[in-house]
């Protein structure tokens, strides 16, 4: 999926839930916007080695810092296998303006956005043809 929630599952679920839009919580501290996003088409070793351009991506399209942004890759099957693999992703802003700007943005992203921005970060980064057959499910 590519909306962000806001209490993720401790694991991810075999075919995509639904999850209400998401919130955040007002304080004095940092305000983390967490979700995942549903990709296919890359090893899981690839993608754990290369887990910058995640970041990369979910900065580019939160129109954040990559340092704002945490990734963790977790699949099924075996490491050395091309399958499914769910990227959850903790965004942490600073403000109740930047978070509901955050929120906005990924609420809004569309499998396509999404896939242009992982395809601009895996270019950034060098290693475009890694990540060339990369599909948001």
């Amino acid at each position: 999926t590519l909306h962000p929630i806001s209490n993720p599952t401790p694991k991810p679920t075999p075919s995509p839930t639904f999850t209400p839009r998401p919130t955040f919580a007002v304080g004095t501290e940092d305000i983390d916007i967490s979700g995942t996003i549903l990709i296919s088409g890359i090893f899981h070793e690839q993608a754990q080695a290369n887990e910058i351009v995640f970041r990369k991506a979910i900065a580019d399209v939160s129109a954040v810092y990559v340092e704002s942004v945490l990734v963790t890759l977790e699949s099924t099957a075996p490491a050395d296998s091309s399958v499914s693999i769910f990227i959850g992703y903790i965004v942490t802003t600073t403000s109740p303006e930047q978070a509901a700007a955050v929120v906005s943005a990924l609420t809004d992203l569309t499998f396509a956005k999404m896939e242009a921005a992982i395809s601009t970060a895996a270019e950034d980064s060098g290693v475009l043809a890694i990540f060339s057959g990369v599909i948001v499910l």
